[in-house]
């Protein structure tokens, strides 16, 4: 994919970001996927304006992650102010983009 200018960007996209992390990895960190997330999201044409954050939980389990339910009622329910979803696999630095809301 070709890196855009954010001069070259007249109009970003609304995304929203969510990170998660179970241990105290710092590799993981909420911190480190969120600066990750929003350096790609600069150099793409996208802009966060929503962070999901599911801090010390464990993955296995919805009922566990509020913020991941969070986000899929604010999907499911329209009340999304964003296009996409971005979050963090592991390993650091790849990023995957779970699902779009319907268009706002």
């Amino acid at each position: 994919m070709r890196r855009k200018d954010s001069s070259s960007i007249g109009h970003l996209v609304p995304a929203a970001e969510y990170v998660r992390m179970s241990t105290d990895d710092q590799l993981y960190s909420i911190t480190n996927q969120q600066a990750a997330i929003r350096e790609y999201a600069a150099n793409h044409g996208y802009s966060i304006v929503a962070t999901y954050a599911d801090e010390g939980r464990s993955g296995l389990a919805l009922k566990t992650r509020q913020a991941l339910e969070k986000l899929l009622k604010d999907v499911l329910f329209e009340r999304a102010r964003f296009k996409v979803i971005w979050s963090m696999r592991k390993p650091l630095g790849a990023l995957s983009r779970p699902g779009r809301s319907r268009p706002l």
